[in-house]
């Protein structure tokens, strides 16, 4: 009887009709994941500034982006674990604003230490919220429009999170820089 019901629901949800929850559930993935790729393209610009002004070699800059793809690992296991829990959009909002938070912990950043510190924790935030924000489209996409929604996330939102990036090559210092990213990710997280 559950196995009846349970097919019966996904039935429903395969021949639902697109609309606005799907419009809104794809601008505010497209939003996330779009942001996430522009913090990665945004090392390529505050790296070189702040190692000239807090004097870092190369070698130790280094520790940077691996520090911030072993949160992006490790947050998406906690991520996932949590969201069988608790839900997947609660779990892909407290992942945005965890996001969102260490964005403006490192707009006031004193030193190297604070910095990778504050990647690590984002990387935790970004790996719990974009395998979810995929399972989300996945499931409540219509099976008429997923495989373009998907493509829509997993592609033209990368393309756009590394323009923006480009594009936003702040001359002002990398604390602006980071700060900036907030913005969206916050507002994202906020949605209900």
């Amino acid at each position: 009887m559950a196995s009846q019901s349970s097919h019966d629901v996904l039935d429903r949800l395969e021949r639902v009709r697109f609309g606005r929850f799907h419009v809104l559930l794809l601008a505010l993935v497209f939003i996330a994941v779009a942001f996430d790729n522009m913090d990665q393209v945004t090392l390529s610009f505050v790296i070189p500034q702040y190692s000239r002004e807090w004097g870092l070699t190369p070698a130790i800059t280094r520790i940077h982006p691996a520090l911030g793809i072993g949160g992006t690992l490790i947050g998406a296991v906690i991520g996932g674990m949590i969201a069988d829990r608790i839900g997947r959009k609660k779990t892909f909002n407290v992942m945005i604003l965890v996001f969102a938070i260490t964005e403006l912990a490192n707009g006031f950043a004193q030193s190297f230490a604070w910095v990778v510190s504050a990647c690590f924790i984002m990387g935790v935030g970004v790996g719990g919220a974009v395998p979810i924000a995929f399972s989300m489209i996945s499931e409540f996409a219509p099976a008429k429009r997923r495989g373009i929604m998907q493509i829509l996330i997993g592609v033209v939102s990368i393309g756009a999170g590394y323009l923006i990036a480009s594009l936003m090559r702040w001359r002002n210092g990398f604390r602006i820089h980071f700060t900036s990213i907030l913005l969206p990710g916050l507002r994202s997280s906020l949605r209900k």
